[in-house]
């Protein structure tokens, strides 16, 4: 019960460049503005994107909401899956 929470290693690994990882983050908080309501995250401006995980064997979907906060005061990562709750 509760919250499992871990400092995770970084590498020095570059998986895109800086301008790609800034056109994503923007998408991203955008999104939240737009869609999910920025009121709802105050203070963590908060990047996200919701998705749906197909299963197989005609099982409901997943669905999953992953992001990060913007706001170097609270730099965290995130993702929920509700599993086979239908569309994201």
């Amino acid at each position: 019960s509760g919250f499992v929470l871990k400092k995770a290693h970084t590498s020095k690994t570059t998986l895109m460049s800086g301008q790609t990882a800034e056109i994503l983050s923007q998408m991203m908080r955008n999104n939240v503005i737009k869609n999910y309501g920025d009121s709802r995250f105050s203070g963590l401006e908060v990047c996200g994107k919701t998705g749906t995980a197909e299963v197989g064997d005609n099982a409901t979907p997943h669905s999953w909401f992953t992001g990060f906060c913007k706001n170097p005061d609270t730099p965290y990562a995130f993702t929920i899956i509700v599993e086979n709750a239908g569309a994201g």
